[in-house]
């Protein structure tokens, strides 16, 4: 199939009509037409190059200079919109929470609720005071005081309402503690 349409294929040129050339000659004659074009094109001396070079430098210092200092991107401080300044503000944020004493694992969830108290009247500092305050728990080392509360005859959980607390000891329990009078269970 593919040789059928290989010869099938037509030098359309060829057909055309040639309406410029009046010897009568079809596409296929002479190339009168491009040595013409060559002759026509323009060439440029060096002395031309450099004189366009020399204006385009002069244009390009003549724009640098209308350009306020402040916009080059040399002395521009990072926008808010920066990747280094997001993780610069997220490293600050979690210094902050190191210095409030909140725990590793709970340091994003304080984050996110101080972002919450931030306003103009309130920094990430007071925000994150204020977090301390509401969710002790975020904070290191804090303990439920459920034990407390067992201890004072709170009703404790539903399976030890149910079976109750028996100060029964378990025979096997009380060979091994014969054996071992140290050891507290």
């Amino acid at each position: 199939m593919k040789e059928m349409n290989q010869l099938m294929k037509y030098k359309l040129q060829f057909f055309a009509e040639d309406t410029d050339n009046k010897d009568g000659e079809g596409a296929g004659g002479t190339d009168d037409g491009d040595q013409e074009d060559e002759q026509s094109e323009k060439k440029f001396t060096q002395a031309d190059i450099d004189k366009a070079v020399r204006d385009r430098l002069a244009r390009e210092k003549k724009k640098a200079e209308k350009k306020p200092e402040s916009d080059k991107p040399e002395d521009k401080p990072a926008d808010k919109g920066t990747e280094e300044n997001k993780k610069l503000t997220a490293l600050e944020e979690k210094v902050l929470c190191y210095d409030h004493d909140i725990a590793k694992e709970y340091t994003k969830e304080a984050i996110a609720l101080a972002k919450a108290y931030v306003d103009e009247d309130t920094d990430m500092d007071e925000a994150i005071e204020k977090v301390v305050k509401k969710f002790p728990v975020f904070q290191k080392g804090y303990k439920a005081d459920s034990d407390d509360e067992e201890s004072e005859g709170s009703k404790g959980s539903w399976g030890e309402r149910q079976k109750g607390k028996s100060n029964k000891v378990d025979p096997v329990e009380e060979a091994f503690l014969k054996r071992n009078p140290g050891i507290k269970l």
